[in-house]
């Protein structure tokens, strides 16, 4: 098992960085606010509301392309799990990430699955809702409501 310095040194903190500014100004939305400094915000794809708060991160890696082993770390407040168990990777034959949300305008859970095919990266959104979790205000979540 790695420790979580360990994982990060190999992960390396350059690229997880040009990872979150990828990932910011693909889902940007304008702000007439100089009040973001690093950069524009990531909005709900519920509600447009630009207060999400990331929860657990999971990143899975081969060690090449349509390898059936590889790395899985996942990462949930000061607590790090660290396996060799891919099968929950979103890419089926690349490396995946995937990045839990919550909006604090709607209530939506959501999941962002960032996912290599071919050369190029996917971003999308998964919804996890949960109506147990939402309360009375559910109502103002109908773009991802099934």
């Amino acid at each position: 098992m790695l420790s979580v310095n360990e994982h990060a040194r190999l992960l390396g903190t350059f690229e997880i960085d040009r990872l979150f500014k990828l990932i910011a100004k693909a889902f940007a939305i304008p702000s007439d606010e100089p009040a973001y400094p690093c950069g524009p915000v990531l909005e709900c794809p519920a509600c447009a509301g630009p207060w999400l708060h990331h929860g657990w991160v999971e990143v899975f890696e081969r060690p090449r392309e349509d390898a059936q082993d590889g790395l899985h770390v996942s990462v949930q407040g000061m607590q790090a799990q660290i396996s060799t168990d891919i099968r929950d990777n979103p890419s089926s034959r690349r490396d995946g990430l995937l990045v839990s949300f919550f909006c604090e305008w709607c209530c939506a859970q959501l999941v962002l699955h960032i996912v290599q095919h071919k050369g190029q990266t996917f971003l999308t959104w998964e919804d996890r809702h949960n109506d147990t979790a939402c309360g009375p205000d559910c109502d103002r979540y109908p773009a991802l409501a099934t």
